[in-house]
């Protein structure tokens, strides 16, 4: 959102934009891991959280960005058995989709 209120004025509808939010009791045991402006890792005891924004299909970029999300995810989280993991957000595809950033997201999930 910054990069296109930087080109003039904004028409239409806002876009963008990630966050988690954590009830307060779990405030000390909640660590932030990633902070990004298409993924955003929190760690919640020993359950990591991503909210993920993936561009829309008319995006050149898309493959690449999905790949750097992806590549985030799996530098910054341990996956080991007594970590959880949830991926959630706004994916903007279909995961049915013979597309390759479709196919490298489902290949990474």
């Amino acid at each position: 959102m910054t990069l296109k209120l930087a080109t003039g004025v904004f028409h239409g509808r806002p876009f963008g934009g990630i966050g988690v939010l954590v009830n307060r009791s779990l405030a000390k045991s909640t660590y932030l891991v990633v902070n990004g402006e298409r993924l955003i890792v929190v760690k919640v005891g020993n359950v990591y959280i991503a909210n993920v924004y993936l561009p829309n299909s008319s995006s050149s970029s898309r493959g690449e960005i999905v790949s750097d999300i992806c590549s985030q995810i799996e530098s910054n989280v341990d996956f080991n058995g007594a970590n959880r993991v949830i991926i959630g957000g706004d994916f903007n595809l279909e995961f049915t989709s013979d597309k390759s950033c479709c196919k490298d997201l489902n290949s990474f999930i």
